[in-house]
């Protein structure tokens, strides 16, 4: 298993702000990178590496599951809100953002930072997310396993990327 090669990397960026133009949670790289793999297919000359993308989705994504179910604490934030009877209340917001940072590394450089963030509201919330969240990357690390002796599971993996994490986003309403 590898990480993503930066010439891949390289054709995630765009599509990733487009899809960022759209929702914020497009951002995620299950998105773009199956954007990415479809067009490698529709456009022969790209050479994407698709068995290492779905690979690399799967890495990122435990990495986050590890985070979450190891450190699931919660930031409380105090914010006042108006009643409906015009008197100013104070009201605890409890939020957790993970920051994921990576660089795109081209000729031995960095070349642009990028972080992602992740939102995850309460404690029990945040646990379950996080066994869901290690189900699905366990679920891409054995789809890129299977890609290496059968071909026709990139296929599973192009379908798989975008809809599970959907799936999971919705279920969660994240």
């Amino acid at each position: 298993m590898y990480i993503i090669p930066s010439r891949e990397l390289l054709f995630l960026i765009p599509i990733i702000l487009f899809l960022s133009c759209i929702n914020k949670r497009y951002v995620c790289l299950a998105y773009s990178g199956a954007i990415l793999c479809v067009m490698s297919f529709l456009f022969s000359g790209m050479q994407i590496d698709v068995k290492g993308i779905i690979g690399s989705v799967g890495i990122f994504h435990l990495i986050e599951a590890i985070m979450i179910l190891l450190k699931t604490d919660l930031k409380q934030c105090k914010k006042e809100v108006c009643c409906k009877n015009g008197k100013l209340i104070s009201v605890n917001f409890i939020e957790r953002y993970w920051m994921v940072p990576f660089a795109l590394n081209y000729f031995g450089a960095i070349v642009l930072p990028i972080g992602f963030a992740f939102e995850y509201k309460n404690k029990k919330k945040i646990y379950f997310c996080g066994i869901e969240l290690l189900v699905y990357a366990l679920t891409l690390i054995f789809i890129y396993e299977t890609t290496l002796k059968l071909d026709y599971m990139i296929y599973v993996g192009i379908l798989v990327m975008p809809l599970m994490h959907e799936l999971f986003v919705i279920k969660n309403r994240l």
